[in-house]
């Protein structure tokens, strides 16, 4: 889960890789339109992902999927000021 939740500048997504690989976090609005996809190999090890309040376009509520070959996660995040 993206940490903080709800977040007003800025909230990171935390996840680990057992081995070296591919992770791709897409957000989409409730309408499940594709609002920002960030795709990037990764060492093993946790890492987070940085979304600020600039990289959306408005205040609400999004879904956001992290895929990596191992694990698909899906959760809600919420941006409000």
């Amino acid at each position: 889960q993206n940490y903080p939740n709800p977040f007003a500048q800025e909230t990171l997504i935390g996840f680990s890789l057992p081995e070296t690989g591919e992770a791709t976090l897409s957000i989409y609005d409730l309408s499940c339109k594709l609002i920002l996809q960030k795709v990037q190999i990764y060492e093993a090890g946790y890492h987070e992902i940085s979304i600020t309040a600039r990289d959306l376009p408005v205040q609400g509520v999004y879904h956001y999927q992290l895929q990596t070959a191992n694990a698909t996660a899906s959760k809600k995040m919420i941006w409000m000021q």
